[in-house]
């Protein structure tokens, strides 16, 4: 009973090889940087623009003052009128009671 020896496969390599690819220089790099940053600022101007009319029209449309609410401080003078502990004499207006 004698076998047929088949012959041991010899090992062999593959090397892949690529096409050449384009090399970037830093110039290329910085001339790309500059075409992205200035596409940006081309973009963000109008946009500047068009937020900043916005808040200009929505500012003239209602006084500031009505979201806030009134000054606590004694140093601020609100209308022109005198302060609790300047005004002289009796207070003006209707008595309240405190019932």
């Amino acid at each position: 009973m004698f076998l047929p020896q088949t012959p041991t496969p010899q090992p062999f390599m593959v090397e892949i090889i690529r096409p050449p690819t384009e090399q970037q220089t830093i110039t290329d790099l910085l001339i790309n940087s500059l075409g992205l940053a200035g596409a940006l600022a081309v973009a963000a101007i109008p946009l500047g623009l068009v937020i900043g009319y916005l808040m200009i029209r929505w500012n003239a449309r209602r006084p500031p003052e009505a979201g806030h609410m009134p000054h606590v401080s004694p140093s601020v003078e609100l209308n022109d009128r005198p302060l609790a502990h300047q005004a002289k004499g009796p207070p003006s207006g209707p008595i309240q009671s405190g019932s």
